[in-house]
């Protein structure tokens, strides 16, 4: 990720999980984004707008089925996926899938 996150990048990626998240998930996404920058600033990370996308973007795969996952992983030779219990493939699958969009 660049040094610099900008505010249309933010609308950007906000729009993007608006896409793919039930209302109740981008709430908990937004919430978590707000959390991620207040905590950036009490431990001086110096790029709170990125932590605030990290936190933004962190369910983005949540609510994928198994299905998309597993078809995610195979396709980028990700094939430690079945070491994981599946409630955990979203953690993994998510950075890939924002690469690939």
């Amino acid at each position: 990720m660049k040094d610099e996150v900008t505010n249309q990048e933010i609308k950007h990626f906000k729009d993007i999980i608006r896409n793919e998240l039930t209302q109740s998930r981008v709430n908990h996404s937004l919430k978590v984004a707000e959390i991620s920058q207040v905590l950036s600033i009490i431990f001086k990370y110096d790029k709170p707008e990125k932590a605030y996308l990290a936190g933004l973007v962190h369910d983005i795969t949540k609510q994928k089925n198994n299905e998309f996952h597993i078809n995610l992983f195979e396709k980028f030779g990700f094939d430690i996926y079945q070491k994981f219990p599946t409630s955990a493939y979203h953690a993994f699958s998510g950075k890939i899938y924002l690469k690939e969009i």
